[in-house]
């Protein structure tokens, strides 16, 4: 898993494109070094009821702690460098956002609910973005086939701990959030 290679920037055969592009475009898009990527076709039903639960139980775990200091989002824009631009389905900081136009640093847990389109790119270069900036937890939901991997920044790359947990922890800062997934995938 991962270990994706990335094409040369100045390749004379695709345009590259850095953020300063990207602000200036419509429609949806990932900008992964240099690369753009459209955000279309748009999640489908399935993917909409997963990422409305998936919330739901985010949420609820958080409330449990109670705690103000996390926020929970999705489909925001996480700007890792000038050339990458990345809209996860869900993110967790533990602490307030002061950008309202995008993420400036690496969230705590992000969430990718893959779909027949984003499957290679959410389980190789975003999963290779997401363990070079370290983000502690990384969950690949595939609603399709009702998975749920969960990974873990471990000696700066990630490890799979588990797949398919009914309930699982999550140490972020000096707090330890138990979620419960055993209804993400009921109907």
């Amino acid at each position: 898993m991962g270990n994706f290679e990335v094409m040369d920037k100045t390749s004379p055969y695709r345009p590259y494109y850095t953020y300063a592009d990207y602000k200036e475009w419509d429609e949806p898009w990932e900008l992964i070094n240099g690369f753009a990527y459209a955000l279309k076709p748009g999640p489908d039903i399935l993917h909409q009821l997963t990422a409305s639960k998936l919330t739901h139980l985010l949420m609820g775990a958080l409330e449990s702690i109670n705690c103000n200091d996390f926020t929970l989002i999705g489909r925001f824009d996480w700007k890792v460098s000038d050339d990458t631009v990345v809209r996860p389905d869900r993110m967790i900081m533990p602490w307030p956002i002061s950008n309202d136009a995008y993420l400036d640093c690496p969230p705590a847990l992000v969430v990718e609910i893959v779909t027949k389109w984003t499957n290679q790119k959410d389980r190789n270069e975003k999963f290779d973005i997401y363990q070079e900036q370290k983000v502690p937890y990384y969950l690949v939901v595939d609603a399709r086939q009702k998975t749920i991997e969960v990974f873990q920044i471990k000696n700066g790359v990630y490890e799979l701990v588990t797949v398919n947990p009914e309930r699982h922890q999550f140490n972020i800062g000096r707090y330890e959030i138990e979620v419960d997934f055993s209804e993400l995938f009921e109907e």
